[in-house]
Order: structure tokens, then sequence, then C-alpha cells
């Protein structure tokens, strides 16, 4: 590597720890994010260092011929956070990775769904006030032995009038955010279409490349022939 590319990856791309994209607000005081940690190890095994997401292999392929392929390792996963601290002092977070996703794609977005196509069956008005009819909340466990509970609430509005909508807590039953049936259907349409895996090969394609090279791990033979690449000749029956 060259002194100027070796410059490069330790002031510039190398510093990169983390990527985040904000999703959307969930509520009042809660918010969806998604998350790439670039570096893996140190923090997950005391006896490695940190590695970086992208690593080259050099190898020697069954015709003798030097080759090349790139890694990537990243952890990807969603947090909803709160934006602001709750009444106790505290700002939580919960992390949600593909299994409960999937998750509440089983257990969660059919009653989102009934929510909104038949609300008449979980809401009902008496004496002109609004009341939720016995509707059994859903839970969600994440990690971290962290949980988001989703169960169908009244909000009130500023000017005292009363809205149905989906109350979400924070690992906490005091810890709550309110959710308008907009922002439900939001909720719905990123539960049912969204990929975690997809989606973070774009963040990660938002980073500047690693120079050619860096972070490889020769494992090629020390009699391999030249690649095709690297002679005058165009004699490779791999190109012929």
């Amino acid at each position: 590597m060259l002194p100027a590319e070796e410059r490069r990856m330790k002031e510039v791309v190398l510093l990169y720890n983390k990527i985040q994209d904000k999703i959307m607000f969930l509520g009042m005081n809660a918010i969806l994010k998604m998350n790439v940690v670039l570096y893996t190890g140190g923090f997950m095994d005391p006896n490695k260092g940190k590695k970086y997401y992208y690593g080259e292999v050099k190898y020697t392929d069954d015709e003798g011929i030097n080759r090349k392929k790139i890694n990537r390792t990243f952890d990807a996963f969603l947090t909803i956070e709160n934006i602001k601290q709750t009444e106790g002092g505290n700002k939580e977070s919960v992390t949600i990775r593909g299994a409960q996703l999937e998750l509440m794609r089983l257990t969660l977005l059919p009653k989102l769904e009934k929510m909104i196509l038949e609300p008449e069956t979980i809401f009902e008005s008496r004496n002109n006030k609004l009341y939720v009819k016995e509707a059994p909340a859903t839970t969600i466990e994440c990690s971290n032995n962290k949980f988001l509970v989703f169960a169908p609430g009244i909000h009130k509005l500023y000017n005292e009038d009363l809205q149905p909508c989906l109350d979400m807590y924070l690992n906490n039953e005091m810890n709550i955010t309110s959710m308008n049936f907009n922002t439900v259907l939001q909720l719905i349409n990123f539960i049912r279409t969204f990929s975690i895996c997809q989606y973070a090969c774009t963040m990660v394609n938002f980073l500047p490349r690693p120079v050619p090279g860096y972070n490889m791990y020769d494992m090629s033979l020390s009699n391999e022939q030249p690649s095709y690449f690297d002679t005058n000749s165009h004699s490779n029956k791999r190109m012929r």
C-alpha cells in the first residue's frame, strides 16, 4: 500500500465506526433507527482486537492462478429509542434484529391491520366518550432481556378531544408513546416490507471504499502461477 493510500485509510476511512439512519418517528417520544456497526470483536471477545468490516483473501485456485476475494462482516440491527428523557429521567433504547422483526410480522401485524380496518371491534363510544374494548397486548421480547409492548389506547389531544391510538411501551410500563393511525399505517408498511440485510448493504455502500489490498490475508501457495492480469501474454486457458 502506498504511503498516501495508507494515510487516507487511517485519517478518513477507518475513522467511521458506525452508520445510523433515522427511519421514522413513533409518536412524540420514540424514533426508529437503522444501525450498522463496522467493527466487530474486541468488546465481544477480550482476547481479540476489533476487526474492520472489510477484508480481502488472496488464494490459489485449482489451476494454480492467483485470485482474490472480498469479505464483509458487519453488525446490522434496528433500534427504537426515546427522543427525550422520560419522567423517570431515563432514555431507553431497544434493539430489534431479524428474529424480532419476523415475530412482529407474524404476531403484531395482523392486529394492527385489524385496528385500521375494523376499529369498531376494538374501540367503542359510550356517553360521548371513547373506550377500548378488551384487546390483549402484544409483547415482543428483544435483545438484552428488553421488550416492547403494543396495545390499543386512547390519546387525549390538546383540545381535550380523544382519539384512538396505538400505545407502545419501551421496556417499562411507565415509558409509553402513543401513535395515531397515520403513524400506525407507516409502521405496518415498514414491518411488512423492510429487510435489515438489504438496507444495511445500501448503507455500507455509502462509505468510502477501502483501498484495494487493505486488510488482506494471504493464503496463496508459494509456487503459484501469476494471474492473467500479472502477465504480458494472454495464454491463460481460462481467458481463451
